[in-house]
């Protein structure tokens, strides 16, 4: 599976956590997505991760991941301790995003 094909958006927060969606990864505070274990069910679900320089008062948090690649075909999410995320949502998905692709974890 690949980030791509789970509708993958950078977004632009706001102070009050409000968001909106930027072109340019260079522009973004984050990236949204849908959940790639949850994906083509009726659980389906987004998943929104920012990046370090967002203040940890803008949820979901704690975690903040470094943005490492050209784009969304080719990205890689990886934070100072692990390239894995785990989501807190009812799913528990745990996951990597390397070079643009999904691995389960």
């Amino acid at each position: 599976m690949t980030l791509v094909s789970l509708e993958p958006m950078f977004i632009k927060v706001y102070r009050d956590g409000a968001f909106t969606g930027v072109q340019r990864m260079e522009q973004a505070d984050g990236l949204t997505f849908l959940c790639p274990k949850c994906f083509g069910t009726y659980q389906m679900h987004w998943i929104r991760i920012w990046r370090p320089h967002v203040s940890t008062n803008i949820l979901p948090g704690p975690g903040r991941w470094e943005f490492v690649g050209t784009g969304l075909s080719d990205l890689t999410l990886r934070a100072s301790h692990t390239q894995d995320l785990k989501t807190e949502s009812k799913c528990k998905a745990h996951f990597a995003i390397r070079n643009g692709k999904i691995e389960m974890l």
